[in-house]
């Protein structure tokens, strides 16, 4: 019954997005059939969406009663609506959710086996000099600690069984993972095994250029950690910091005014003119100036770090609540530091 509902909802999926669901489902090496594994997820998605719908209408009604009853005659169709586009950008931010979970999937299965290629193709090339025909080397350099390569070429063996040939099983593997290294890879080895070339030399050589690539990765990590670390540290202690200031700036300046309104006697021009900005703004552009921020930044670690901004994006709830939390420690922080001097 639930593969039925599940292929029921695949159905209304767009073709474009089931058939790049599939793709990547390969790439990230799960094995779940993609009709019951994207029906799944909208199953979830219109579940929790629906709720956030009812729990959004009894929040607005019971929380906030006094607002609700001023909205009037329409308040129920207001409120109806509000929750109702809630719920439709709820639906939205589920489905992103999913789809970043699949390509984290996918990515962190790309670097590793970018890190197990080297040895696996050196392997290779051993067992060729050894004397192995090259569909044997292939066979038997699929061991254990090149995971998750090893299963790929053990299901490719069991094809190459049957019908299909070396040539085809490397063509088959080359996308089953999202990696331009070993895609480049395996399309070499495919011609030079079709072109009779010398294929160890060829293995061989490929194996010392991925290292290479990889060592410099590396250095390049190495060398911009610094400056991750820097905007780190800014986005999650520096900025807050500033921003309880501000807070309290706003809020002594206010308390100043008051007191100078009432007590006519003392009039200082520095404090007469009206101030626009509340704390309660304060308090709601410092919330917004973190969330951008946070989101900006971990974008930016991620172009840094991986090469992409989404790659980044796992970082920005941790950013976010760090941000906000040193936000609010340092408020009470600089409110009691001002109070021992007031």
């Amino acid at each position: 019954m639930k593969k039925l509902i599940y292929k029921k909802l695949f159905s209304v999926v767009p073709k474009s997005v089931s058939q790049s669901a599939s793709k990547m489902l390969i790439k990230s090496g799960i094995k779940e059939d993609v009709k019951t594994w994207v029906g799944r997820r909208v199953f979830l998605c219109l579940i929790l969406s629906v709720l956030f719908l009812f729990l959004s209408v009894l929040f607005f009604s019971s929380i906030f009663p006094a607002n609700y009853n001023a909205l009037g005659p329409n308040a129920n169709l207001f409120v109806l609506i509000i929750s109702f586009l809630g719920s439709i950008a709820s639906f939205a931010l589920l489905v992103f959710i999913s789809y970043l979970i699949l390509l984290y999937r996918v990515h962190e299965r790309a670097k590793r086996i970018e890190k197990v290629l080297p040895d696996f193709l050196l392997m290779l090339v051993s067992n060729l000099r050894a004397g192995m025909t090259p569909y044997e080397a292939f066979i038997k350099s699929a061991q254990p600690e090149f995971a998750p390569l090893d299963s790929e070429i053990q299901i490719a063996a069991a094809k190459m069984l049957g019908s299909e040939s070396l040539s085809d099983a490397l063509e088959e593997l080359r996308n089953r993972f999202d990696s331009k290294i070993f895609d480049r890879t395996f399309l070499f080895f495919n011609r030079g095994l079709k072109s009779g070339g010398k294929l160890a030399k060829l293995l061989e050589g490929c194996a010392e250029d991925i290292r290479k690539i990889g060592d410099l990765k590396a250095e390049y990590r190495s060398s911009t950690k610094s400056y991750t670390v820097f905007l780190i540290f800014i986005l999650v202690f520096v900025m807050p910091f500033l921003l309880a200031i501000s807070y309290h700036f706003i809020l002594f300046f206010s308390n100043i005014q008051a007191q100078q309104s009432a007590n006519t006697s003392i009039t200082l021009s520095v404090f007469s003119g009206k101030i626009g900005i509340t704390k309660d703004f304060i308090e709601r552009m410092s919330l917004i100036i973190l969330f951008v921020t946070s989101l900006l930044v971990s974008s930016l670690i991620g172009s840094i770090s991986e090469g992409k901004p989404i790659y980044g994006i796992k970082y920005f709830p941790v950013f976010f609540f760090l941000g906000t939390f040193v936000m609010y420690i340092s408020r009470d922080v600089v409110g009691a530091f001002i109070k021992g001097f007031i």
